[in-house]
């Protein structure tokens, strides 16, 4: 059965116009790896939206895996550009994504470092979620979000766009842009130099 996100239902049209405005068709088809792609709604609407890419998404939960081969089959035919999801865990080494080897570098390490690794020129990694800015994290819904997963695991909470900013130019890409979003989030847009 196909799990359902409410969050990931309310932010799908919006963060769909910036990816209308970012991902314009070109000669030869585009492909996108999705990223803990998650129940798969954003996968199947998405890619409905954007023929012009094939999107490859991607979940280290089995769990998910099954939704979102739930929500493919259940678009039937509508979704000829979508691939069967497979699993990847961003945290382990990016040249041994597809063996599956870990290693002990963090989410965003191991993401950062692996679309460096990937990436071909120009290409984008595009990221969407909370964050903090220069520090300070606001409004406070967001720090109690930041609080809740830093309770869960001391590593985890929102990250800083500096830092994030930091891990690109280390890993070959440049943050090219960052889109506002509703419910205090926002999309970073990097560019593989």
């Amino acid at each position: 059965m196909a799990l359902k996100s409410p969050a990931a239902e309310r932010n799908k049209e919006p963060i769909l116009q910036v990816l209308k405005e970012v991902l314009k068709p070109q000669d030869e088809k585009q492909a996108v790896l999705e990223i803990a792609a998650g129940t798969g709604q954003h996968a199947v609407y998405f890619s409905q939206n954007l023929t012009h890419l094939t999107w490859l998404p991607t979940d280290c939960d089995e769990k998910y895996l099954k939704s979102i081969r739930d929500h493919i089959e259940a678009a039937s035919g509508r979704c000829f550009n979508v691939q069967t999801p497979l699993l990847l865990d961003v945290t382990i080494n990016p040249s041994n994504w597809a063996s599956g080897k870990l290693t002990n570098k963090t989410f965003d390490v191991g993401l950062f470092k692996g679309s460096g690794y990937y990436l071909k020129k120009g290409g984008l990694l595009i990221t969407y979620g909370p964050y903090k800015l220069h520090g300070i994290i606001t409004p406070e819904s967001n720090v109690q979000f930041d609080n809740m997963l830093r309770q869960q695991n001391a590593e985890w909470g929102l990250r800083d766009v500096d830092e994030l900013e930091k891990l690109a130019k280390e890993n070959g890409m440049q943050l090219e842009k960052m889109f506002d979003m509703p419910s205090n989030n926002k999309i970073l847009l990097f560019r593989k130099d």
